[in-house]
């Protein structure tokens, strides 16, 4: 029989206790699943700082964060200020265009442009505010006729024309005092062949429209033409 003396009976103890407490904690660290952990066990003082990461995120589950909603509001607001601005910059480019041009202060400007190698009768160039500019162009000898006719009663037509041509350098005025007649043809060329013709003239009516118009005209095989702005109130 072997009698354990006092130091080492408490060595033995001591070396049984460690491997019982050792044991142990590998039982509880190997057997605690995530189902025996209850709901909100676990809060954030017992997560580790950054252990949590994007990968480990379910992102559907996510709400939105109130600034961000901020965020997709202010951008929507510049989207949509945006298309106003493009909208803007269309209509600003389309009223460029003198056809499609509203009146500016009343006033309605118009292009006038015929260019010809052919035959042409009574083609209308402009039409507005009671008054109506028309061309003919006859081939091959290309003689211009370039007229203005009235459908309003109580009308003035002036007229100033320059010609290099029949005569040469000359300048003649023809003055219609309130007289012009309706359906009665002035000729805007006075009585030139319309070789490099510059005209203005002024017409008015009773009802108070006025239109003014820069015209310049030429002829010569193969061609007639007439190139000009007019400006016609609304």
């Amino acid at each position: 029989m072997t009698i354990l003396t006092s130091g080492r009976y408490a060595t033995v103890t001591s070396t049984l206790a460690l491997v019982v407490a050792l044991g142990g904690t590998s039982y509880a660290a190997t057997q605690i699943t995530t189902s025996q952990l209850k709901d909100n066990a676990v809060t954030s003082p017992k997560i580790k700082d950054g252990a949590v990461t994007g990968l480990d995120v379910k992102e559907s589950s996510l709400g939105t964060v109130p600034s961000a909603t901020k965020a997709t509001t202010a951008s929507k607001a510049t989207t949509a200020s945006r298309a106003t601005l493009a909208d803007q910059a269309k209509k600003a480019t389309t009223a460029d265009t003198a056809t499609t041009a509203g009146a500016v202060n009343g006033v309605v400007p118009s292009k006038v442009f015929l260019y010809t190698n052919d035959s042409v009768a009574d083609q209308v160039l402009f039409s507005g505010a009671g008054l109506t500019i028309s061309a003919s162009c006859d081939a091959p000898s290309f003689n211009l006729d370039l007229v203005a006719t009235t459908s309003k009663n109580g009308s003035y037509f002036s007229i100033v024309g320059v010609a290099d041509s029949n005569p040469t350098a000359t300048v003649q005025a023809d003055a219609e005092n309130g007289s012009m007649q309706v359906g009665a043809p002035i000729d805007l060329l006075l009585g030139d062949d319309g070789d490099t013709f510059q005209s203005t003239f002024t017409y008015s009516n009773a009802d108070g429209s006025v239109v003014t118009g820069d015209l310049a005209s030429d002829v010569g095989a193969p061609t007639c033409s007439v190139r000009g702005m007019v400006l016609a109130s609304a």
